[in-house]
């Protein structure tokens, strides 16, 4: 069956460093979980579908700008997209160093991922959103605030790392991490 999108996500885990993990993960959850606290205390009434909506939109255009920037990465005669194919970086899988460009591509990979599985969950939850209780809408708000911020983190990290890369000027390579 098709699980290899699973060795990916493997992938991205095993290149993120803890300063990494927080921005991308703690950060998120910790506003999903006080997006929680301040719903369940009634001091924000919540438009559930007017949010599934939005965030399907906005998700739809990450996703279209996130496979344009791949297409980008592999079809380019960018000096600098050439050169970073060559740079090691410190990361290592499958007991090797991995490229600055391979990390690139692991990142953008993941990040179209995990927008589409956020897409594929709001068209479920458009489905089951009329039957469930305010308890579980309360839940269900929180962990897609969460996705929804963990994808807008990744995406401003990404499209950084990529800036950086495109407009480098000619310096000494070793400043490259």
């Amino acid at each position: 069956m098709y699980r290899e999108f699973i060795l990916l996500i493997v992938d991205y885990f095993k290149t993120i460093r803890c300063k990494t993990f927080t921005y991308e993960w703690v950060i998120p959850i910790v506003l999903g979980g006080v997006t929680f606290l301040v719903t369940i205390t009634k001091y924000l009434k919540i438009d559930y579908l007017g949010f599934v909506n939005s965030s399907v939109n906005l998700l739809g255009v990450l996703l279209g700008f996130s496979i344009m920037v791949i297409t980008v990465l592999t079809t380019s005669n960018n000096k600098n997209i050439e050169k970073i194919k060559k740079i090691e970086t410190e990361y290592v899988l499958y007991q090797k160093n991995i490229s600055l460009y391979r990390l690139l591509l692991i990142n953008y990979s993941y990040l179209i991922i995990a927008e589409a599985l956020g897409l594929t969950n709001y068209f479920i939850l458009l489905i089951f959103v009329n039957s469930c209780s305010h308890q579980i809408k309360l839940i269900l708000f929180s962990v897609f605030t969460s996705m929804i911020i963990h994808i807008l983190l990744l995406t401003i990290r990404n499209v950084t790392d990529f800036y950086l890369i495109i407009t480098k000027e000619e310096t000494d390579d070793s400043s490259v991490k």
